[in-house]
């Protein structure tokens, strides 16, 4: 049988499963008119893993039970329309949860009923996994031809005549073959880098081999200061015990011989506290504001007219003006800033009990999202630079229970925070020990400070070179994808951004962000969109400043699902109507 789409998936994680339930939606949209119309599809998905669905972040195998979801459950749901299924899926699980989990009762026994927003991410893991399989069966009943392929990885692509050939590898049996398919997603989600050696981690995942790899008593380096960072923590000390006090605070119980932590980075900024939204609305920092200004050719278009903007909005909710020189690089000690994060995320820092600047920031999400599409390419290795680190210490928030415990290992003395600045080194081999990070503290004196066990917690990498993957390598060698910006481009009409000359090596997969449609030359070297080949999540983050964060991703397959289907449901254009003659 021929068919009208031939979808290949690679990545069978929350980007896959979004994606599956998005191609079910259209298809049950076109078959209410042409009830043949699903039987003319083919999805096939690739996951490296054995299990569909909860992808790297949210394995039971590569996480521990203090893992928890950065993001609200409520936002977390992977369908566009409700980002709240998770949160009520687990409403509605509850039970089968603890009989699967048999630490999930006491986990929720310690919640505040009210304000239980955050669960593990092996929930997570086992909500994506119920969603893929019941997608799989939907999709089946609707005559959809749906093809699983667990434990391979499609170590290449090649475009030929119909489309691509796809080169595959079962990671089980070391069995090769190749497929052909008319349309590409890349969702292969985040990758690892490879280790060192067995003193130093590239990544603190499996949190399993942290915790057995690396003994009790070291000090450990802790590169990074961001969520992945806490979590390294988590792991390193869930073996160990917190109880609260007469005065309700988290305290530290450590063991005998308890490991103890330097957290590094260039300005030692801790997340913030997610504390609760309230009813405030923006009337400067918002999409329709935006987008007259992006639309007004004599205005400003600088990163400093959006800053005086969301200044303004700052200024309006709060009735003062705010110091952004205290935000950027506060004064005070990482231990002060956490304390009254984890106070205003608890009691508000408004009359009502809210977080009025993340009730604004939050509102702003798609106003931030398109700012950083708008801007110059100058501009935005500008914001890269100088404002990502501060940006995602407010957008990408911790949860209270884990600041709490971050805040008591402090205390404790198991914990320290410093900023290496701009200008550090970090040297192997020293005599006396393996590692040693050589810099200079905020007065300007010389620091050099020896480890013989060091995380790399920094999070994703933005740069897909980083990506040591048969696939990524192979399609950066053959030129199918870009991983550096070019303008102008005169060929094709950019439905966004302003005009202005220039590259700008951003490491990611180059797309347009309307589609998703990865962006290549031609064979005479002119830059064009690829008709069928699309990627959704972290190798995008050059251009989606939060591609790695869940709504987004949900919004992304939705924007993809919808231009494939575009193609050929009746009416849709000239090309849908060739099909289906």
């Amino acid at each position: 049988m021929s068919f009208l789409l031939d979808v290949s998936i690679i990545g069978g994680g929350l980007t896959g499963t979004a994606m599956l339930w998005q191609c079910i939606r259209q298809a049950q949209t076109a078959a209410d008119k042409n009830p043949w119309f699903p039987s003319r599809i083919r999805i096939r998905i690739f996951e490296k893993q054995e299990k569909f669905g909860p992808g790297f972040p949210h394995n039971q195998d590569n996480v521990l039970p203090c893992h928890i979801t950065n993001m609200y459950a409520s936002d977390m749901g992977i369908f566009p329309e409700n980002p709240g299924d998770f949160q009520s899926w687990i409403a509605r699980n509850q039970s089968r949860l603890i009989d699967r989990f048999d630490w999930f009762e006491h986990f929720m026994d310690q919640q505040d009923d009210s304000a239980c927003y955050h669960y593990p991410r092996a929930i997570m893991g086992e909500y994506l996994k119920t969603r893929f399989l019941q997608a799989v069966q939907l999709a089946r009943q609707l005559g959809i031809s749906v093809e699983l392929h667990a434990c391979t990885e499609v170590e290449g692509i090649q475009p030929d005549a119909e489309g691509f050939r796809l080169s595959c590898r079962n990671l089980a049996t070391g069995e090769q073959v190749f497929m052909k398919t008319a349309q590409v997603l890349i969702a292969t989600g985040h990758w690892q880098k490879e280790s060192l050696d067995a003193f130093f981690f590239s990544c603190p995942w499996p949190a399993q081999k942290l915790q057995k790899q690396i003994p009790k008593g070291e000090k450990v380096a802790v590169i990074g200061t961001s969520l992945s960072a806490i979590e390294t923590l988590l792991t390193l000390t869930s073996e160990d015990g917190f109880v609260r006090s007469e005065s309700g605070g988290l305290v530290y119980l450590p063991p005998e011989n308890p490991r103890t932590f330097c957290l590094y980075s260039r300005k030692g900024l801790l997340p913030k506290v997610r504390g609760r939204t309230g009813s405030y609305r923006n009337h400067f920092f918002n999409p329709k504001i935006i987008e007259q200004m992006w639309a007004d050719k004599t205005r400003n278009h600088s990163l400093e007219a959006l800053f005086d903007l969301l200044d303004a909005e700052l200024q309006n909710a709060y009735g003062h003006p705010f110091d952004w020189n205290e935000i950027e690089n506060p004064s005070r000690t990482p231990e002060t800033v956490l304390s009254e994060s984890i106070k205003d995320a608890i009691k508000g820092d408004s009359h009502q009990g809210d977080v009025l600047w993340q009730t604004i920031l939050l509102q702003g999400l798609s106003v931030k999202k398109e700012m950083y599409l708008n801007l110059t390419l100058r501009q935005r290795k500008i914001f890269d630079d100088k404002y990502t680190s501060v940006f995602f210490t407010h957008a990408a928030t911790q949860p209270v229970i884990n600041a709490e415990k971050l805040l008591a290992l402090i205390r404790a003395g198991i914990v320290e925070i410093k900023s290496l600045g701009t200008s550090y080194q970090l040297l192997k081999d020293d005599p006396e020990s393996r590692y040693v990070f050589s810099y200079k503290n905020r007065d300007g004196q010389d620091k050099k400070e020896a480890y013989s066990y060091v995380v790399n917690a920094r999070g994703q990498d933005k740069s897909i070179l980083t990506d040591k993957s048969l696939l990524i390598q192979s399609m950066v060698a053959s030129g199918m994808v870009l991983t550096e910006e070019y303008r102008p481009v005169a060929n094709i009409k950019y439905p966004w951004g302003s005009a202005d000359t220039g590259r700008y090596k951003t490491g990611s997969i180059w797309i347009n962000p309307d589609t998703h449609q990865v962006m290549q030359r031609d064979p005479g070297g002119q830059l064009m969109q690829s008709e069928s080949l699309y990627a959704v999540g972290a190798m995008t983050r050059g251009q989606i400043i939060n591609a790695s964060m869940a709504q987004s991703i949900v919004r992304s397959v939705s924007k993809v699902a919808g231009h494939l289907f575009g193609k050929v449901i009746p009416g849709s254009g000239r090309r849908g109507q060739r099909c289906l003659k």
